[in-house]
């Protein structure tokens, strides 16, 4: 939608069946609602809500993800600037030293299960931590997903062309053309819809809890 930004809200998720080694999967995606609501972010905004639905080989429902995103006008969460006066994190050495601690003592459990009998109450998750979320995540996130619109040089020429016009941003003050995804690594182009700094993905956090729950679980 031309001008119009959106942001992954939340998750509700439901499990029916176990999911096995070699599954594959299929799904579909239905929007289920829309909510029109004033805000002091942007004005007018938009939140809708979707049922997406997960299905085995056997066409068996495994789950189903209530999902809602926040739709907004760039410009006016620009023009309003209610998140403007919020500094970026700053570091101290000792800090920064906490988080790479936090990073080095994680459990990986990997192949090493866990039984149910082994649990109780008071089994807590291996410490975790995502606190740093320098450029270079988005990179590696975006190369991992095989995402087309991250291409250089001749590749990249290639792709901004024949890209529709909503999805690409032209520099105001240069006039080079550029994907718009780059409101989540870019902090000068996350300014202009109205938040403070570039942000992680809706699907990371949604992976970052699975992590949780996988480390817990065996």
């Amino acid at each position: 939608m031309p001008g119009v930004h959106a942001w992954h809200s939340g998750d509700q998720w439901e499990f029916y069946k176990p999911i096995l080694e070699g599954d594959t999967f299929t799904y579909t995606n239905e929007l289920v609602d829309v909510q029109v609501k004033d805000s002091q972010m942007a004005g007018k905004t938009v939140i809708q809500y979707h049922d997406i639905k997960y299905y085995n080989q056997r066409e068996e429902l495994v789950a189903k993800a209530h999902d809602w995103c926040v739709r907004a006008a760039r410009k006016a969460a620009e023009d309003k600037g209610k998140y403007a006066d919020i500094k970026a994190a700053e570091y101290t050495k000792e800090e920064l030293d906490k988080i790479f601690k936090a990073y080095e003592s994680e459990i990986v459990r990997g192949s090493t299960p866990r039984y149910w009998k082994t649990l109780s109450s008071a089994t807590r998750c291996s410490p975790s931590s995502k606190a740093l979320y320098p450029a270079a995540n988005i990179y590696g996130l975006v190369d991992r997903r095989r995402q087309s619109f991250i291409k250089a040089h001749g590749f990249s020429h290639g792709i901004l062309p024949a890209s529709p016009r909503e999805q690409i941003w032209v520099d105001s003050r240069t006039g080079l053309a550029d994907v718009r995804n780059m409101y989540t690594w870019r902090i000068s182009r996350a300014q202009t819809i109205g938040i403070p700094g570039a942000y992680d993905y809706g699907c990371q956090r949604i992976s970052w809890l699975d992590q949780c729950g996988y480390q817990l679980d065996g």
